[in-house]
């Protein structure tokens, strides 16, 4: 334990065993708890790299104080010690009685110290355990079934985590923090938050359910009652009006009852969507079932789904139920133990559907004493946000209830009028509101009461407003989902909006519960909750603004589009997936303003085929098809872009395994390209004919076509063509038994990327020399190939090629004698060729070691072990699976 002068500044880390209690310490579990609790920690500590004798260590109440040596780096603290603390707490959980086992709340900061008459004191040491006793922290913790959950201070998270890519900053999210006096934000996150069993994280997304940003006040009979549904019915549908808070019970719901679906807890958020035709593809994306397949998506999922025991929260269903309903009925049809948890404004009106009205929060009706009502504890936890010194007492009792019961006790109605306290007294909120409802029952009487309510609540959000917020307000409503501030300025400034003030005035909105800021993997991002977009819309419409910007709407994610297609064949791969991942519900909504206004279809077509590199990177080729379809259905003309089209359809055809769909498109290519002289697109037609021999077993018209493509990609000095076909060719001579070909082949590849970080194609060429290599008896140097493509296609998300290299990885644990590994590998690989569709491009040589592999080890270990351990890696994470292939190698 290190001394340390009267002032100094320190790491600060502070921990609560959650439910401890204040009991005395002489009670012999109470002394267990925390005997164990420093055994952990000293455990963790050590672990980490930061010596727990060398640290500063005190008992504050339930809680424990400790000071981090100075020579500590802050970033081992964020990268290792969350990891560390999670793997020792679940060992001493394994190890003891339940009464005994752990789960804690951490808090880190970083500020200055000093020693009193009391010993070590400071506000850092205050801020750090007021973070610990946040109530977003302990709502995080509650609703998880993991141990630990972790809270850093707005300081520490800027100035530590957030530059730090080990401290994993993307797997943290912003909260606001009002405990006492102090109003603040900070960061949150679940080091053991477990994904769903053989669930894939692709890059840039998000699988498991969302933190709570804000506590979760009541419901309690809501919540229980939806269990029950939910014990007796397979689909439970949630209804009531916007703002009632049908999603933030249905995913409690489901952060609850995670660990009854080992298969995973799937949240499909719909507000986005508006073509009902991508419901399918927007569930199997959700739930990491990749594009790669031609078969219909419904019949992937369902069989995806037959033995699976999963619950699916649809988010959002009213404004394409009649889809949902289909698909849901489908799912319960061709499935056992799929739960469907649905909220909307209206139920599905399914057979066996079970339906729970969610009803606004319970209020005063006057003249009740003093006591506790939900609506009113909600409207004091948000307004301690606003004014960290408010508190609902009997003095001003009687006025809060006043004014949650004049808002029928909606939540998002309470919302938004807290944050008028920031101008108005509670008297003077009662006064205003109660002039608002006299003006709404003389101009809208017809409406019903509920809706008048928050209608009400948002009109009076809208007024006060300043002109400027009101017409951004408008304009972001063009957003589908949630938006970046580069796309805001870009489409939203316009005559009465500068650029410069954009940012100005999404900050007030935000401040004024308008506007939600989110944290994502891509950085800082904004969205409009879905009743307060569909509020903007209409005076986006009344503004006669729409067309206009979802034009410009069109026009900034189209040039996003080009500048991805310029650069996406480089380092910057990645970071562009994960973008266009969170900008999905964006691109999609441009291009189907263009395939729906006239004159617009050739822009379309010219987006969707300018993202080929993201529908191959992101396995969403059967998204890629849909809108090369709904753009080649309305341009007929033989123009470049047909062209292009036509054999980016054909190869995406082949690639999910409908070779039969691929020649003609080729064909219909190549002769458009003939007529109007593009040489280009003649080329590619040529290359993925070649592909089609290929697949389909004619090796001799493979090799002369692709080598005829290449001739012609290299007389177009066309990089990106290169780079790929001369990989695709070195899987073609790997296929016919031309090894030392199919190995130079791939090395030109490699060479004509250069250095850089692309991922995609050097992955590709990394697995084909590794196949080579393999056929060619030179195991170790096939390990290594494999090894190095696994952590590229991991990086990226390229399931696809993840299980290509898992599968390998087993073929050569098995020639190595390491049986029970090669048995998990497999294992590993096989839920993931079940979400692809076609093991091993389908080829038969390839999976002729595949089962050669399996024989061998099924016959060492015996038949039983060898499915026992190959069941273990079916129930692998993708993130496990990988970092188990590569440490353990």
């Amino acid at each position: 334990m290190d001394a340390f002068p009267p002032a100094v500044h320190r790491t600060i880390f502070v921990a609560d065993v959650e439910g401890f209690g204040a009991r005395r310490r002489t009670n012999p579990v109470q002394v267990a708890i925390r005997e164990g609790l420093y055994r952990v920690l000293r455990e963790a500590f050590d672990a980490a790299g930061i010596r727990w004798e060398d640290c500063y260590r005190e008992d504050r109440g339930d809680g424990v104080l400790v000071l981090i040596f100075p020579g500590v780096p802050k970033h081992l603290v964020a990268a290792r010690l969350p990891d560390q603390l999670s793997a020792a707490l679940r060992r001493h959980n394994r190890g003891c009685t339940e009464v005994v086992r752990i789960r804690l709340r951490v808090a880190v900061h970083a500020g200055e110290v000093h020693h009193d008459t009391h010993g070590v004191v400071g506000t850092a040491i205050n801020l750090a355990f007021r973070l610990l006793d946040a109530a977003a922290v302990k709502s995080a913790l509650a609703a998880s079934p993991g141990v630990i959950a972790l809270i850093a201070s707005e300081w520490f998270f800027e100035e530590v985590i957030r530059h730090d890519p080990a401290s994993n900053p993307a797997t943290y999210q912003r909260v606001w923090v009002a405990v006492k006096e102090t109003h603040t934000t900070a960061w949150i996150r679940l080091p053991d938050q477990p994904s769903p069993e053989n669930e894939v994280v692709m890059t840039g997304e998000r699988r498991s359910l969302p933190v709570e940003l804000t506590s979760f006040v009541g419901r309690t009979a809501e919540v229980a009652e939806i269990k029950r549904l939910l014990s007796e019915s397979r689909l439970v549908t949630l209804t009531g009006p916007g703002g009632v808070g049908k999603t933030r019970i249905a995913l409690r719901v489901a952060a609850e009852l995670r660990n009854s679906y080992p298969d995973g807890v799937y949240l499909v958020e719909l507000s986005g969507l508006r073509d009902p035709q991508l419901l399918t593809y927007t569930l199997a994306a959700a739930m990491g079932l990749p594009g790669q397949t031609a078969r219909p998506a419904i019949d992937v999922l369902a069989d995806y789904l037959k033995t699976k025991r999963v619950l699916l929260v649809l988010d959002t269903c009213e404004h394409i139920i009649d889809p949902c309903a289909t698909l849901v009925d489908v799912l319960l049809r061709t499935t056992t133990a799929v739960d469907v948890l649905i909220t909307s404004r209206q139920p599905l009106d399914s057979t066996g559907e079970r339906i729970l009205s969610i009803r606004p929060m319970p209020v005063p009706q006057g003249g009740e004493p003093f006591g506790r009502y939900d609506a009113l504890t909600l409207f004091a936890d948000r307004a301690a946000v606003v004014l960290p010194e408010f508190a609902v007492t009997e003095e001003n009792w009687a006025v809060v209830a006043a004014v949650c019961r004049r808002l029928d006790g909606i939540p998002l109605a309470i919302e938004l009028a807290v944050v008028r306290l920031r101008v108005f007294s509670l008297d003077q909120m009662v006064s205003l509101l109660d002039d608002r409802f006299r003006l709404l029952t003389r101009n809208r009487r017809t409406a019903p009461h509920r809706q008048q309510t928050l209608r009400t609540a948002i009109d009076w959000s809208y007024e006060l407003c300043t002109p400027e917020e009101q017409l951004l307000w408008a304009r972001l409503a063009v957003f589908p989902a949630d938006f970046d501030v580069p796309a805001a300025r870009q489409i939203c400034a316009n005559g009465k909006l500068a650029a410069r003030q954009i940012l100005e005035h999404l900050a007030d909105l935000v401040d004024k519960s308008v506007v939600v800021r989110v944290e994502t993997s891509v950085g800082t991002r904004y969205r409009l909750l879905d009743t307060i977009r569909e509020y903007g819309r209409e005076r986006m419409a009344t503004l006669g603004e729409e067309v206009e910007l979802r034009r410009q709407h069109c026009e900034f994610y189209s040039a996003m589009a080009q500048r991805f297609d310029a650069e996406w064949l480089g380092s910057a791969q990645v970071a562009w997936t994960q973008l266009l991942n969170a900008e999905r519900p964006n691109l999609r909504m441009a291009m189907d303003f263009c395939f729906s206004e006239p004159g617009e279809a050739m822009a379309g077509l010219t987006m969707a085929t300018t993202l080929w590199g993201y529908w191959l990177c992101s396995a969403r080729l059967s998204e890629g098809r849909y809108w090369f379809d709904r753009g080649l259905g309305l341009l007929p003309e033989p123009t470049p872009i047909r062209a292009r089209a036509l054999w980016l359809t054909g190869w995406f055809a082949i690639a999910q395994g409908e070779h039969p769909a691929g020649e003609p498109l080729f064909a219909e290519s190549r002769a458009i390209a003939e007529q109007i002289g593009d040489d280009s697109a003649v080329a590619y037609a040529i290359q993925y004919l070649g592909g089609l021999a290929m697949f389909q077993g004619d090796s001799a018209r493979s090799l002369v076509l692709y080598e005829d493509a290449l001739t012609r990609l290299r007389t177009l000095g066309d990089r990106p063509g290169l780079v790929i076909i001369t990989f695709q060719l070195g899987l073609c001579l790997v296929l016919n038994g031309h090894l030392d070909r199919a190995l130079a082949a791939c090395d030109e590849s490699l060479l004509i990327n250069g250095d850089n970080d692309e991922r995609w194609c050097r992955g590709w060429a990394l697995y084909i020399k590794g196949l080579a290599f393999w056929l060619v008896g030179d195991y170790s140097d096939s390990v290594e190939m494999i090894m190095a493509s696994l952590r590229m296609k991991h990086e990226l998300g390229d399931i696809q090629g993840i299980a290509h290299c898992l599968d390998v990885l087993g073929w050569g644990a098995a020639q190595q004698a390491r049986h029970e590994r090669a048995a998990w590998l497999l294992g590993a690989a096989q839920p993931l060729w079940q979400k692809i569709g076609v093991p091993l491009f389908g080829a038969e040589l390839l999976q002729n070691y595949h089962r050669a592999a399996e024989k061998q080890a099924q016959e060492v270990l015996g038949q039983d072990t060898y499915a026992a351990i190959f069941h273990a890696g079916t129930k692998l994470t993708v993130d496990q699976s990988v970092k188990l292939a590569t440490e353990d190698e």
